[in-house]
């Protein structure tokens, strides 16, 4: 009993141990499986993202394929311009030899033509050329051939020099000096002898060839042939008119100079050289938007504000204009001034400033005189007073107004570095000599654009303002209704360099491409200036809205769910604030350390970085926060702009209140 106890016991600890042992496999068996089946997800994970890789590569290679046709089709027609270059530059060479030519011959024939005209002879035969003229035509050339005969047989001793001479010069190629260099800009004269007589005839208008008329019949009457070799030799009439008969027929001639003789001045026929442009009329002309303001001294019974800017026009309406018009009204009401705007280059549209005013809630019950003076002459001057305060809206009329008003008087409502529209050129030293000007009052449109002159040295004794987006006009128009489609929203300029048009339009094909906006749940909106009709990726054709008018472009801003506003600048631009303070979520551009980061502003306002990729980044983002209502919502409540413009100018009201 006592062995099989323990055999017993020793049975129980074996199954103990094989259970334990069990237990511990059975653990490790179900960890491996866990273990499988993560190593399967991840496998599964690591397929998709294969997949995913291989699409995008596909893609990129697609996008390489049509990069690639692109530089081919690039290639082969910069090949065709160089070699329509080649051919112009072969044909310009071809033509200023040809030019050069003709030159050589006009002045071949003008020193002939000169030649003959200050002969003896043509002198000497002047009274007989006046009493032929009054013969019948027929009897003319018979006159003419009858002295040619004449002259003839009194010299028959020349005759066969005569004919020798005739033939030498038909078949001897005249040789053309080359044009001297002071005759390059002179008349153009006839290049034969046949085309002389248009320009004989037009010299039928002076008498001065009759002075020589006492001398002449002097000669005719007293003289003989040994008093006229006294004169002139004769030898040296023939060379002249054998001149005349080679290269054109003498009697076709003989009449248009006969009316040279009785009735033409000789010094219309000098080369009149071009007038040349003087250096105030290549600047007008370089830079006519530069030119003085046309004002004039004229009394006025109180202190008026005027407003010079290039148009008032609807298609103008869109960054700064509408802000000046709002900030001369209300400087107007400060001061108890009137008011007037004074356009440039077009007639002032007058209505739109009543819509500009009512839009955004600015009381004006005065008149307002409005007059058009544009630069050179037309238009109207601009009459002033002492009491005159004039505000600019920009570099070229300020600089313009300078030049006719006391800078004291000037108030320029600058609203962006506008160096930056120029190359480093005439244009950007004048821009920045005007921005730099210590005597004109800098009224800056945004502390993050004050921030950006001060750094540059420019705006001196400037004062900064941060614009008013009133709720009157900045409201969300969205309708539970429409929620199951978007609108999206781009500020499309392509001729406003700075606004970026190609690198959005970029963009916005590749967030269509990459699925960040589905052409099925996107309504596309392409809202400036000069945008052209264009088919996005997926065939989407967006809705095109050029030139609109201020109510019906706000309508369209608050409608909108995501907008893509750039401006290369560091303005962070109105269309930026239109969106953000109508309820959207906005994608904008950084620039420069100033405009890094414009949450403060609002939430719903993401500053990326100008790559195409960072756009991309940042369109995800938005649409994120656009499909996600109260957090979009939540950060509408936290926009930071002001909300009424009395508010938003009180430091420019303020200081300029103080200086009057």
């Amino acid at each position: 009993m006592a062995s099989a106890r323990e055999d017993v016991g020793e049975l129980r600890v074996a199954l103990t141990r094989a259970e334990a042992r069990l237990e511990v496999e059975t653990r490790t068996a179900s960890e491996r499986a866990q273990q499988l089946a993560e190593v399967e997800i991840r496998l599964a994970e690591e397929a998709r993202r294969r997949a995913e890789t291989e699409e995008r590569a596909w893609r990129a290679e697609r996008r390489l394929a049509e990069a690639a046709r692109r530089r081919a089709e690039t290639a082969r027609r910069a090949e065709q311009a160089e070699r329509r270059l080649a051919e112009e530059v072969g044909q310009r060479v071809d033509t200023e030899r040809r030019a050069s030519q003709l030159e050589a011959e006009r002045d071949h024939f003008w020193r002939e033509y000169e030649s003959v005209l200050n002969s003896t002879f043509w002198r000497l035969t002047g009274p007989l050329r006046r009493v032929s003229s009054v013969l019948p035509p027929g009897l003319r050339q018979y006159g003419r051939r009858g002295a040619r005969l004449v002259y003839w047989l009194l010299t028959p001793h020349r005759t066969g020099e005569r004919i020798a001479y005739f033939r030498s010069q038909r078949t001897k190629p005249v040789v053309l000096p080359g044009p001297p260099a002071e005759r390059e800009k002179a008349a153009q004269m006839p290049a034969n002898a046949d085309q002389l007589e248009p320009q004989l005839e037009k010299l039928a208008t002076h008498d001065d060839a009759v002075q020589l008329e006492p001398q002449l019949e002097k000669l005719a009457t007293h003289g003989d042939a040994d008093q006229l070799a006294t004169h002139g030799d004769a030898d040296q009439l023939e060379p002249q008119l054998e001149k005349l008969a080679t290269h054109g027929d003498a009697d076709q001639l003989e009449p248009q100079l006969e009316k040279l003789a009785t009735h033409g001045d000789a010094d219309q026929l000098e080369p009149q050289l071009e007038k040349s442009a003087t250096h105030d009329e290549l600047f007008k002309k370089r830079f006519g938007a530069l030119e003085p303001l046309r004002t004039y001294e004229a009394p006025h019974h109180g202190p008026r504000v005027t407003i010079v800017t290039d148009s008032i026009s609807s298609a103008s309406l869109y960054d700064g204009i509408a802000t000046g018009i709002i900030l001369g009204a209300l400087l107007a009401r400060r001061l108890d001034a009137d008011l007037r705007f004074v356009t440039r280059t077009e007639p002032p549209v007058a209505e739109n400033i009543g819509i500009i005013l009512r839009t955004y809630g600015v009381p004006w019950t005065g008149n307002v005189d409005c007059l058009y003076s544009p630069p050179g002459s037309g238009g109207h001057d601009v009459p002033m007073s002492r009491q005159d305060l004039f505000l600019t809206t920009s570099w070229w009329t300020t600089y313009a107004a300078r030049m006719a008003v006391p800078p004291a008087r000037i108030v320029y409502m600058l609203g962006e570095d506008e160096r930056m529209f120029y190359p480093t050129g005439d244009e950007h030293l004048l821009c920045a000599e005007t921005l730099t000007d210590p005597e004109i009052f800098y009224a800056v449109n945004s502390e993050i654009l004050f921030s950006h002159l001060r750094s540059e040295g420019m705006a001196p004794g400037g004062v900064a303002f941060e614009p008013a987006f009133p709720s009157i006009a900045h409201y969300s128009e969205r309708q539970t209704a429409e929620r199951g489609r978007r609108r999206f929203f781009f500020y499309a300029r392509p001729n406003k360099l700075k606004n970026l048009y190609w690198r959005g339009v970029a963009a916005i094909a590749s967030a269509v491409e990459e699925g960040v906006l589905e052409p099925k749940n996107w309504d596309f909106y392409f809202v400036g200036e000069d945008a052209p009709e264009l088919v996005l990726p997926g065939g989407v054709r967006p809705r095109i809205k050029n030139d609109a008018p201020r109510d019906e472009y706000m309508k369209t801003v608050r409608r909108v769910d995501v907008g893509l506003s750039l401006i290369y600048t560091p303005h962070p631009g109105y269309p930026t604030f239109d969106l953000a303070a109508s309820g959207a979520v906005v994608v904008t551009n950084r620039f420069g350390a100033a405009k890094m980061d414009l949450s403060r502003y609002s939430p719903n306002i993401l500053c990326v970085e100008p790559s195409v990729s960072g756009l991309i980044a940042g369109l995800r983002r938005a649409v994120a926060i656009a499909e996600d209502q109260a957090t979009r919502a939540a950060n509408a409540e936290k926009f930071g702009m002001p909300r009424d413009w009395p508010t938003a100018l009180a430091p420019i009201l303020d200081h300029l209140a103080a200086r009057r």
